[in-house]
């Protein structure tokens, strides 16, 4: 899988070179759609190949790993997750903020306010409400908490999956906030049996923060 990553990222850097003549400098201008492209097919062949190769690892098929049509009451779950996912997320950011006096701002939502082009501000939303939850999820949730609930229980799973969810977005302060935003999303998961609920529940999470974005900006300073 990094082997394939690594192809991807070296071929598309390589045909944009080509298409701007060798130009480093263009590359250097326009890092956001570029980079943008860059994570959509990373995170889709993520999922393309986790698609393949879990069923096998986890001796089941994807129905067994949650992949179902989902009740009502699943439904309720995966939105309550998501209320309690925003509230505790956000409200631990704002508490380390507080104790630190910190300004932080989050390099993806740095980079989504700077962007003004409507097409690359749509991928971008495209990306943190559908593709990241979906590629994220299937990493997270279905192949980490799985594998290391078999032998672990729920709350060693839940924290080593929360803490690899944390680390992931390279980020220091908000590391701890999305540890337990990690926790909630397995519980949803758990509580449910169906992937796709914590899929929801991460999806409101990001769409929430980028409508924020969209209409109060300044939330973001």
């Amino acid at each position: 899988m990094l082997v394939l990553v690594g192809i991807i990222t070296i071929v598309a850097v390589v045909a944009y070179l080509v298409a701007h003549h060798g130009d480093l400098a263009s590359l250097q201008r326009q890092p956001i759609p570029f980079a943008l492209a860059i994570q959509v097919v990373i995170d889709l062949l993520a999922v393309v190949y986790l698609v393949i190769v879990l069923p096998a690892l986890a001796n089941t098929t994807l129905q067994g790993l949650g992949f179902r049509v989902p009740s009502v009451q699943q439904i309720g779950v995966a939105l309550a997750g998501a209320v309690v996912m925003i509230v505790v997320v956000n409200g631990l950011g704002t508490l380390i903020d507080t104790v630190t006096h910190a300004r932080h701002e989050q390099e993806a939502i740095r980079l989504f306010v700077s962007v003004h082009d409507p097409v690359v501000k749509a991928g971008f939303a495209a990306l943190a409400v559908i593709i990241a939850p979906l590629a994220e999820e299937f990493a997270f949730r279905v192949f980490i908490f799985n594998a290391i609930r078999r032998h672990g229980g729920f709350w060693i799973a839940a924290i080593i999956s929360g803490i690899f969810f944390g680390a992931a977005h390279a980020d220091k302060y908000a590391f701890v906030p999305l540890i337990f935003g990690g926790i909630i999303l397995c519980a949803v998961y758990a509580r449910t049996r169906n992937a796709w609920m914590s899929m929801i529940t991460h999806g409101l999470f990001n769409a929430v923060s980028v409508i924020a974005l969209y209409f109060a900006p300044q939330f973001a300073k």
